[in-house]
């Protein structure tokens, strides 16, 4: 009688681990895991495209110590590796990474978008021990560094370029993006080793000195007064600068 009780009960102690080992083997089948990865870029403009697909998969893949394919949702960190390419890549302006309904890792990134470009004697420090000679400056005032073979038309800047000329010139270059006859007349800006800013016309021989951005609207609403008052009498090869520097004097030096 005491053998049958043990056997009744050795048989559903089984019954119930195989029931249990079951239905956990089942959980583990049935929880969603990953089974691919899907990236999306959104550029600023048509020609503007510095950010492949091939870098930022690149850049998740050798990710230290990081695996997505055949892991559970839950598994994976998509805020963390959000923030990780952000950080890696600086052409990269924002990123999403999430689950899509048939399994895949969605990374939408956003690109950085480039106002103007620089072209420095000097490195410029970009911060985390980084710094860079060739650039963009986007939108934001973040620096973006050059990539080779990639070309757009934007305001070139060269000469003595420091971290303290980075906002300034994001600036000015957002003002020339709302003026039609600067944007068409500003070929390049120059930074003088002292610091002083000097812009180099479409139009003549002459540069225009106009030092810091400061008050940049009315110095060049009075170069534009030159133009329109002197140069037309003189010629627009008859002076070598055109000296703003100072506040509210326009001077014409030989």
């Amino acid at each position: 009688m005491v053998k049958t009780i043990f056997k009744a009960i050795g048989v559903l102690l089984l019954l119930g681990y195989l029931l249990g080992a079951g239905y956990l083997y089942g959980f583990w089948r049935s929880e969603p895991r990953y089974r691919g990865m899907h990236i999306t870029i959104d550029y600023p403009s048509d020609d503007a495209h510095f950010v492949t697909e091939a870098s930022i998969r690149q850049l998740v893949e050798g990710k230290p110590g990081f695996r997505y394919k055949g892991k559970p949702y839950t598994e994976v960190n998509t805020l963390e590796l959000a923030k990780y390419i952000e950080e890696k890549n600086r052409l990269v302006r924002h990123v999403s990474c999430y689950h899509t309904p048939d399994s895949l890792l969605r990374i939408d990134i956003e690109q950085r978008n480039p106002i103007i470009r620089v072209k420095s004697s000097t490195p410029v420090n970009a911060g985390d021990g980084h710094s860079m000679s060739d650039f963009y400056i986007d939108r934001d005032g973040a620096m973006m560094p050059a990539q080779f073979g990639t070309a757009i038309q934007l305001p070139l800047v060269t000469g003595f370029v420091k971290t303290r000329h980075i906002m300034p010139l994001h600036d000015f270059a957002l003002f020339l993006k709302n003026d039609d006859f600067w944007s068409a007349e500003v070929t390049q800006i120059y930074i003088r080793e002292n610091g002083d800013a000097e812009l180099v016309p479409r139009i003549g021989d002459h540069t225009i000195l106009i030092g810091s951005f400061d008050d940049i609207q009315r110095k060049l609403d009075n170069v534009r007064t030159f133009y329109d008052k002197v140069l037309p009498r003189k010629g627009w090869n008859f002076y070598k600068t055109i000296n703003v520097k100072f506040n509210g004097q326009v001077v014409g030096e030989k």
